[in-house]
């Protein structure tokens, strides 16, 4: 008997084979046990509740820093950023401004890191990012430095809300 011939007989048993059909008793959990019926809303509430307590707090968190620190410039210029750095004329707007340029073009290239890196891992780097980069403003003492330094916190920044 030839090797095509056995693999075409091997074939047809497999095809007429049942399918097992897992249940409640098996080792492997199954779709059919009771506790976990994928199609029980009630059960599925209860997860994304309790997923929602242990995400929602600490976003919120996020959320509040990052409106800090948008509003951040607007506060050092009060405090006497336009004269200490000798910003003259529509520096300071564009200074402000530029933090949104990279601010709304890294938020697709984020999601998509996002998609192709675990969230556990994305999120936590572009947060220590956007962490190093705030630290890092405070020594701009020039406006290129500082146009430089609201460039990266747009594109560090960007990537933190999805």
């Amino acid at each position: 008997m030839s090797a095509s011939m056995t693999e075409k007989r091997d074939l047809d048993q497999l095809e007429k084979a049942p399918i097992p059909i897992a249940t409640s008793d098996s080792p492997s959990g199954s779709f059919n046990d009771e506790e976990h019926d994928p199609f029980d809303t009630e059960y599925d509430r209860k997860i994304l509740r309790k997923i929602d307590y242990h995400i929602i707090p600490f976003v919120a968190v996020l959320y509040l820093l990052s409106f800090l620190d948008r509003s951040n410039i607007g506060n050092a210029k009060i405090l006497g950023l336009v004269k200490d750095i000798g910003l003259k004329g529509l520096q300071y707007n564009v200074c402000a401004a530029v933090f949104f340029i990279t601010y709304s073009a890294s938020e697709v290239p984020s999601n998509i890191m996002l998609k192709l890196t675990r969230p556990s891992l994305w999120i936590p780097t572009i947060m220590l990012a956007w962490g190093i980069v705030m630290t890092l403003m405070c020594l701009c003492n020039s406006y290129t430095g500082l146009v430089i330094a609201r460039l990266f916190l747009g594109l560090t920044e960007g990537g933190l809300f999805p």
